[in-house]
């Protein structure tokens, strides 16, 4: 039921029905585990991050939390840097990325599921290196998204998969382009083909989509630009500089 309110945007019938239900539900249980997950998913979708927040770290602390499948506490570990990158990257400190990292090493549930979460898991990756200005590992997922497109969604007639496509897309050329003026011009086409598709959005869409991706993509864009850009430049002329001295 909790799904019909997230596919529908219903959120204030969707979080009524959570104040309502989640008395039938034992605490400390893996069933309520599974339907708090639900309303974690109503807060992302409506920006609602600090109390996403808190609920992240109360089911971490349920005992039953460490009976839930591995594929489940796979998506838990991916919903926490979505949600502290949200609400200050630099609450993604290096120690967190190194957890998450030796997590993804030892439980690569959902690395199988090629078109779902494991995409969500990419684009963690690239959320934690942008938070941490690593500007060689950001280099080498340009390429990483490049061919994630090229080998998963071949058939781009295919809506369940579209949105993801085009938000690819648009990263490739955040990665790309230094200016912002000449991101927003060249990414516009794809965002407004993402923003069409909205209407078409499908079960796969609201489900894989931690954060919606015009939301994400603000956000990415202010932390690219309020921290990155400096840092990418002053590489670039690094490089240019010994380039010249090189030639000499």
């Amino acid at each position: 039921m909790m799904l019909y309110f997230l596919f529908h945007e219903k959120y204030k019938e969707g979080l009524f029905f959570y104040d309502k239900h989640k008395k039938n539900y034992k605490k400390d249980s893996k069933a309520y585990i599974g339907f708090v997950e639900y309303f974690l998913k109503l807060c992302l979708l409506t920006k609602n991050y600090k109390k996403a927040k808190e609920i992240i770290y109360k089911t971490y602390a349920l005992r039953s939390y460490n009976t839930i499948s591995k594929k489940q506490k796979e998506r838990w570990q991916v919903y926490e840097p979505y949600v502290l990158f949200a609400i200050n990257p630099k609450l993604l400190t290096e120690a967190k990325k190194r957890k998450f990292m030796f997590f993804l090493k030892y439980n690569p549930e959902n690395a199988k599921d090629k078109l779902g979460y494991n995409l969500q898991l990419l684009i963690t990756k690239f959320i934690y290196h942008l938070a941490l200005k690593d500007i060689d590992a950001l280099i080498t997922m340009k390429q990483s998204f490049k061919m994630y497109n090229y080998k998963y969604f071949k058939i781009k007639n295919n809506s369940v998969h579209k949105r993801t496509y085009y938000f690819l897309k648009i990263l490739e050329i955040l990665l790309r382009d230094s200016k912002k003026q000449m991101v927003l011009k060249k990414s516009k086409k794809y965002f407004n083909k993402m923003q069409e598709l909205v209407k078409d959005k499908t079960m796969f869409d609201t489900y894989y989509e931690i954060i919606p991706y015009e939301n994400l993509w603000e956000l990415i864009l202010k932390e690219w630009y309020d921290n990155i850009k400096v840092s990418l430049l002053k590489r670039q002329s690094e490089k240019k500089a010994l380039l010249k001295a090189q030639k000499k």
